[in-house]
């Protein structure tokens, strides 16, 4: 399988959908660049804009804890998307569908709040640079023997 490890920053606002069967998934971007010193300062070289897709209540988590700017951590496999415009043009690109999103936590500080399992219970706060997020996210499993019972 074709993975990737992708570390950046959400170059654009997390956007939730919902299929007609009502599942949710979200769509967001991740900008990454790599950092090179140029005499005495550094500049970002190499940048990548890589869209990504996560489904499932991993979706709602994400776009209730994340905003623009972000610095997040992906982990999925790359997959190619192809349609055709109107027009008949026909197009592709590459897409992240993630397995794991995480916000990094390198430079900033992040509270992590365990959700209820049940599903009954909202999502919890995260903190980022001691200010108030909007949502906090968690991946918790029910077969995960390490989780908070």
């Amino acid at each position: 399988m074709n993975t990737i490890t992708i570390r950046g920053r959400l170059a654009s606002e997390v956007e939730l959908r919902f299929s007609a069967q009502g599942k949710a998934w979200c769509t967001f971007t991740v900008v990454s660049s790599r950092r090179v010193k140029n005499g005495n300062e550094w500049e970002d070289a190499d940048t990548m804009f890589l869209p990504a897709k996560v489904f499932g209540t991993h979706a709602e988590q994400i776009a209730e804890s994340l905003d623009k700017g972000d610095p997040v951590t992906v982990v999925g496999r790359v997959v190619q998307e192809n349609w055709e415009t109107d027009s008949g043009d026909k197009r592709s690109r590459m897409v992240v569908i993630a397995d794991e999103v995480a916000a990094t936590v390198r430079q900033h500080q992040v509270k992590i709040t365990r959700m209820d399992r049940s599903g009954g219970g909202s999502a919890g706060r995260a903190s980022s640079g001691g200010q108030q997020r909007r949502g906090g996210y968690s991946n918790q499993h029910a077969d995960d023997p390490w989780a908070a019972r």
